[in-house]
């Protein structure tokens, strides 16, 4: 007799990694548009308002890793972003049969915004951020893009739906 269990298991496995995939998918592309319509319409450091004078669409080069930390270290985030990449993979492939579609989407969001400066970093030496917060002359926040809001959001919703996990009693 066939063993079905397997089979399933692994139905069961891909339909979960094409709910992640697709989400990852939506911030890879998205993002990549994006940056691709600021770097040709825009121009390099250049500016223009989004809403009022606090969002501002800018193309902003960004050579270092988050919060330009590390800026002219390019080969080591590239490594370190490829294996944070692969780690974040494989805990995809092996989220919990029961585990919520806000945890895959969370996944997918923090897949597909590593994906997107990852390729930047690999296709232009550096990534391509676009939304700057500002008021008046000061900066509020360093600019930043699609990918990063991805892996941020991403991260607050991993770690919110971890802490709401019950806990076991020793």
């Amino acid at each position: 007799m066939r063993d079905l269990s397997r089979e399933n298991g692994i139905r069961v496995n891909a339909r979960r990694w094409s709910e992640v995939s697709a989400w990852c998918a939506l911030v890879l592309v998205g993002g990549q548009l994006i940056k691709r319509w600021v770097v040709e319409g825009l121009g390099e450091g250049k500016s223009t308002e989004l809403l009022g004078s606090i969002v501002r669409l800018s193309y902003v080069t960004n050579r270092g890793g988050a919060f330009g930390l590390l800026s002219g270290m390019g080969g080591v985030m590239l490594i370190v972003s490829v294996l944070v990449l692969g780690l974040l993979v494989f805990l995809a492939w092996r989220l919990p049969l029961g585990e919520s579609g806000w945890l895959r989407a969370a996944y997918g969001w923090v897949l597909g915004g590593a994906l997107s400066n990852v390729a930047d970093r690999l296709l232009r030496g550096h990534v391509v951020d676009y939304v700057s917060l500002e008021y008046g002359k000061r900066q509020l926040w360093p600019a930043f893009n699609l990918g990063d809001a991805g892996i941020t959001v991403g991260l607050i919703v991993m770690l919110l739906m971890h802490a709401a996990q019950p806990k076991e009693r020793e």
